[in-house]
């Protein structure tokens, strides 16, 4: 067993308690101001993160829908300042060759897994975050980075599209691409293209040497395109997979699809090639789609597996631990920071839901949840600032 060293950010004692938005047994969201303060101070490896602004994703909504468990801290999305380091002399594979170095002063945007059963404390929506060194990225310190836009990349979009994309058993692109830049010219059919997965997807796509078409409504074209797609196709129009098929020549091989919904399932499949391909989702996809064409591979992601933990949600989203998918968050995590660092990865368009304007952070969070359940957000991303 390695030996726990702590470093601490000169400053007065952290308070036992925290304010946090958690979960109700009606699968709805509220405040609590009782929450204890992460204390990151045994265990594995942990990063104690000062939340700075936090950023608001559907899974936050439909997660505690599902779980329906009161007193559970949501969130997963966060940028923030490290009071508090918690390294052990071995990293979780065994050595400490591939754990990156993290100080009290730090500043950094990542992920945790919030509104979770099997960690009731462990969400983004708080004061403080005690957060997996492996899940986070620094902050870049050129190109006008805030609070906001930091917490808007997070590391659920990036991390769980590059895992549909590069992962072992998803897409199977080939990431090698990524530091190589060879144009492969294979195309690449995003679904949701306006999306904050839709918008990330198709730059990582870009930068791998494959190329982006995307689905989105008329409003958007001009997003999508800013973002990298070579095309752009009307969702709603019943033609859609025929346009798709005849600029593809009817080769499509591969299908992100960020939306997950039974129709757009049935329109990747459609849009897919003679041939069949890779329809890869970033939610469950129903049961009826991997009987709509046995040529068409399918598969669908889990962003949470990379934190290397059994998720025990039920309904089936439970998943075991997977270990290819914690040693590909290793690799990704680092390169993603790299990518950005360089300019190469760019946020998503943030809306701020103004603190001031609800009455405070927390109720700001909620009100900005029940937008997104209310389908009331279209090609932005909801960020919340919380003041020190």
């Amino acid at each position: 067993m390695g030996t726990t060293t702590l470093q601490y950010h000169h400053q007065p004692p952290l308070a036992p308690t925290q304010t946090a938005v958690i979960t109700t047994a009606e699968g709805k969201h509220a405040v609590a101001h009782d929450r204890a303060v992460p204390q990151c101070d045994g265990g594995p490896a942990s990063v104690l993160v000062r939340v700075r602004a936090v950023a608001l994703n559907p899974t936050d909504h439909k997660t505690p829908a599902r779980v329906k468990t009161a007193g559970l801290t949501a969130g997963c999305d966060f940028a923030g300042e490290v009071v508090r380091v918690n390294n052990e002399e071995e990293s979780e594979s065994g050595s400490s060759s591939s754990r990156r170095s993290w100080a009290p002063g730090d500043r950094v945007f990542g992920v945790v897994y919030g509104s979770n059963p099997g960690a009731p404390g462990w969400g983004a929506f708080a004061e403080f975050v005690e957060a997996d060194p492996v899940m986070l990225c620094r902050v870049p310190p050129e190109g006008g980075w805030d609070w906001e836009t930091a917490a808007s990349v997070g590391g659920s979009v990036h991390g769980s599209v590059a895992l549909c994309l590069f992962g072992e058993g998803r897409m199977g692109l080939d990431i090698g691409q990524l530091q190589h830049n060879q144009e492969l010219q294979k195309v690449v059919l995003v679904y949701g293209g306006s999306t904050a997965c839709g918008t990330m997807a198709m730059q990582i796509i870009r930068l791998a040497g494959y190329i982006p078409i995307t689905t989105c409504s008329p409003r958007n074209v001009g997003l999508v395109t800013s973002y990298g797609a070579a095309a752009t196709f009307d969702y709603h129009r019943e033609t859609c997979a025929d346009e798709i098929k005849q600029y593809t020549k009817s080769a499509l091989w591969f299908a992100l699809d960020c939306i997950g919904t039974a129709q757009s399932a049935a329109l990747c499949y459609a849009a897919l090639g003679r041939a069949g391909g890779r329809y890869v989702a970033l939610e469950k996809y129903p049961d009826s789609v991997a009987a709509l064409r046995k040529v068409v591979k399918p598969s669908w992601v889990m962003g949470p597996v990379m934190f290397g933990r059994e998720l025990q949600l039920g309904q089936g989203y439970s998943q075991p631990a997977d270990p290819s998918a914690r040693a590909f968050a290793r690799m990704w995590y680092p390169l993603a920071e790299a990518l950005m660092s360089r300019g190469q990865l760019k946020s998503h368009p943030v809306k701020v839901v103004v603190p001031e304007a609800h009455g405070g952070w927390p109720e700001a969070v909620i009100r900005g949840l029940g937008d997104l359940r209310d389908g009331n957000v279209s090609a932005q991303k909801l960020v919340v600032s919380i003041p020190a």
